[in-house]
């Protein structure tokens, strides 16, 4: 079969199948923007557990995940 694939892949999809732990998410609810001291708990989180990654949907904006990634 000739063709481009793709699988679309939640990423609650993506905890569930690589049992993946969530320290914190950057929007404090789903749609609200992350205001500064949100982000600044964000970076905390990051660096206090270690965290090796952040997972972004090709949804939203990227710049507060460029943010977080910048400063942790």
């Amino acid at each position: 079969m000739k063709g481009t694939y793709y699988l679309m892949v939640l990423i609650d999809d993506l905890k569930e199948v690589f049992n993946l732990k969530e320290a914190i998410t950057i929007e404090p609810l789903p749609g609200i923007p992350p205001s500064s001291k949100h982000i600044s708990k964000v970076i905390k989180t990051i660096k206090d557990e270690n965290v090796k990654f952040i997972i972004h949907d090709v949804y939203h904006s990227k710049r507060s995940s460029k943010y977080i990634s910048e400063k942790s």
